[in-house]
């Protein structure tokens, strides 16, 4: 573990990981054996880092990506069922197109 890290309650860091200099790890977040955290680094809450992090990211959600690509996901994910409702009745929409040009 580097100089001047800041590791927050209920985090855990395997025993062969390395952290470096600066990184802040939130509440509930986690490093895994063998993994590189560089310099820098900021883990969101509940992180978790499975592989190498390049020095001065931001990550977040599990497994541990940068935190602006999670909170994309994030938002797609409560969009999904619209977004079935939407393709459904697309598909009926071309279906009934191929029953007009027969």
């Amino acid at each position: 573990i580097g100089r001047y890290c800041i590791i927050v309650s209920q985090s855990g860091i395997a025993g062969s990981s390395t952290i470096g200099d600066g990184v802040t790890i939130a509440a509930q977040s986690g490093v895994a054996n063998h993994a590189s955290v560089g310099d820098g680094v900021t883990m969101g809450a509940r992180s978790g880092v499975i592989g190498d992090i390049e020095a001065h990211k931001t990550v977040s959600g599990f497994p541990a990506r940068e935190h602006k690509l999670e909170l994309r996901q994030m938002a797609s994910l409560r969009r999904l069922a619209d977004m079935a409702d939407e393709i459904k009745a697309l598909k009926k929409k071309i279906s009934a197109l191929g029953e007009d040009l027969k």
